[in-house]
C-alpha cells in the first residue's frame, strides 16, 4: 500500500460529518487526523462520532 491521504472532519458531531469520519476511517488509503465539532467538545472521538480510533 502507498501513502495514505490525511483527513480532518469539521462538524464530526453532526450526522454527515460522523458518516464522513466512519467512511474515512474504514478507508484503507485515508486517515483521520482530526475531528473538530465545537458542540461535542472534550467527548471522546468515539462518542461524539462512532470512530474508534
Amino acid at each position: 500500500m502507498g501513502e495514505t491521504t490525511k483527513v480532518g472532519v469539521f462538524g464530526a458531531a453532526g450526522r454527515m460529518g460522523a458518516t464522513v469520519c466512519r467512511a474515512v476511517d474504514e478507508h484503507p488509503e485515508l486517515e483521520l487526523v482530526v475531528a473538530v465539532d465545537p458542540g461535542a467538545a472534550g467527548l471522546p472521538l468515539r462518542e461524539a462520532t462512532g470512530v474508534d480510533v
